[in-house]
């Protein structure tokens, strides 16, 4: 399924996919190998070419898993969660 070890000139160790995406040939990242077993790895790797063959993009999945919010979704997210503690709605119009 296209696993492999890498392994830095300073010792790390970590694990690598060689996957067709697409038709376009990508190399993923599967962690290091203190946080992710042989076991583990392989079964990622088996779950990334699944969905490689559906047609998903596994990188494009796990980008939009770490994306983080816009300035705009974060002070409504803060705004939503500090609304019940005011005092009126004022308050919150003013925020």
């Amino acid at each position: 399924n296209g696993l492999f070890l890498i392994v830095s000139a300073s010792g790390t160790k970590r694990w690598g996919q060689r996957i067709f995406i697409r038709k376009k040939r990508t190399e993923l990242g599967l962690g290091s190998t203190q946080h992710v077993t042989l076991i583990e790895a392989r079964n990622k790797a088996l779950e990334n070419q699944r969905m490689a063959r559906e047609g998903k993009d596994p990188l494009e999945i796990k980008r939009s898993r770490l994306s983080i919010m816009t300035f705009e979704e974060a002070s409504r997210h803060v705004h939503a969660l500090n609304a019940p503690t005011w005092r009126n709605a004022k308050h919150s119009q003013q925020f």
